[in-house]
């Protein structure tokens, strides 16, 4: 009966709310559809409110203020997170790894400049990714990173494999 619900909802509804991807996880999960489920919940975890993504920001702050998590810890999930978390999420912790006290490390500041770049195009703020991509290319290019493993694509580069400061001068 829940497939044969779901079938039918789905066909006229498509999960654009919180609320109805709530329902179609509730009903994939009755019918035994483990891995409609699965798509249902991965699909609602990209809803996320202000008032969560503050309180995210709020414990990581103090969280790594405590030394409860490491600076290096933070930025790991800010890089891995980036096919799984909406960039509002990515985006508050991006901030609070941006407030460390001694500021961002010179080894991370450009890559750190890309991916909020590249999370404000994502979230449709054209200007201010153009400000902070400048900010990012005036750096100078010593500091700049890049990865070196050609197997990885461009765009992985940017964004998503760890990457080391050139030291050589060349850097992107």
């Amino acid at each position: 009966m829940a497939i044969r619900l779901l079938n039918q909802l789905t066909g006229g509804l498509r999960p654009d709310s919180r609320s109805i991807a709530r329902l179609y996880l509730q009903l994939s999960e009755a019918a035994g559809s483990l891995s409609e489920a699965e798509q249902y919940a991965n699909q609602l975890c990209w809803w996320t409110s202000l008032a969560e993504t503050e309180l995210l920001a709020a414990a990581i702050g103090r969280a790594l203020s405590e030394g409860d998590v490491s600076p290096a810890m933070t930025w790991l999930v800010i890089e891995r997170s980036k096919d799984h978390w909406p960039p509002a999420r990515r985006m508050a912790l991006l901030e609070v790894y941006g407030q460390q006290p001694n500021g961002v490390p010179s080894d991370k500041l450009f890559r750190f400049h890309i991916v909020k770049a590249r999370l404000l195009v994502e979230v449709g703020k054209f200007e201010d990714a153009s400000r902070v991509a400048a900010l990012a290319l005036s750096l100078p290019i010593i500091s700049r990173t890049y990865c070196e493993d050609p197997s990885v694509s461009e765009s992985q580069n940017a964004d998503s494999e760890p990457c080391r400061s050139s030291g050589t001068g060349v850097g992107r």
